[in-house]
């Protein structure tokens, strides 16, 4: 019984938009008493693996694309953790908000959240934090065609860390990255062209240059 109840309480989590006590979430069901919803919350439960097992790995499959990435969510009240003054590209301006880092699983149709970790200046690196949830979808079973990330994520302990899972990866990376001892920009005077070499740290790659993209 106390299974069933913990499934119903996520899924009163995903079906309200907003915040909720336990009185309107236990108002999602017919025969639920807020009380047990309480009884419930007041044993610490690693609610992270329950949403993975009972939601998540069901609709999984084999393949599909890892997309690591973060993101500023805005946020205002100053008592709120880890609330700070970031900058946030998509406004192109440093906001109050939290910045986090997130990977979700994609097979083109559905989107599914994986992880997702706060940064904080001082505390680990968004990279460290990258890695950090590319190995706990690994430890869970994961099994992507692709990891994507943007060249902020192209660190070469990351993409070692991808090729040594045995997954490839797909990322934009900085003209300057040496590539066969050489820096990107430097390989090709013309708009466009392709090659296969080794990045620093010996990770090979197909670099593909697109005008001043690579």
């Amino acid at each position: 019984m106390m299974e069933t109840l913990m499934s119903l309480f996520m899924i009163a989590l995903m079906y309200r938009q907003t915040k909720a006590n336990a009185v309107e979430l236990a108002e999602c069901f017919d025969e639920i008493s807020h009380d047990r919803f309480t009884r419930l919350l007041q044993h610490p439960r690693d609610w992270q693996t329950l949403l993975w097992q009972r939601f998540v790995q069901p609709a999984v499959g084999a393949g599909g694309w890892l997309q690591l990435d973060d993101t500023v969510l805005d946020k205002f009240g100053r008592a709120i953790f880890g609330v700070s003054w970031v900058y946030c590209s998509r406004l192109q301006r440093v906001v109050s908000g939290l910045n986090v880092v997130v990977v979700i699983w994609t097979d083109g149709t559905r989107r599914l959240p994986d992880g997702i970790r706060l940064w904080q200046q001082g505390g680990a690196s968004k990279v460290k934090l990258a890695a950090e949830l590319l190995a706990r979808a690994k430890a869970v079973g994961f099994t992507p065609h692709y990891v994507m990330m943007d060249s902020w994520y192209s660190a070469k302990v990351l993409l070692q860390q991808v090729r040594g899972d045995g997954w490839h990866f797909v990322t934009r990376l900085r003209k300057n990255r040496s590539f066969d001892g050489k820096q990107l920009v430097r390989h090709w005077p013309q708009r466009f062209g392709h090659a296969t070499g080794k990045l620093t740290g010996g990770v090979e790659v197909l670099r593909v240059c697109d005008g001043k993209r690579y």
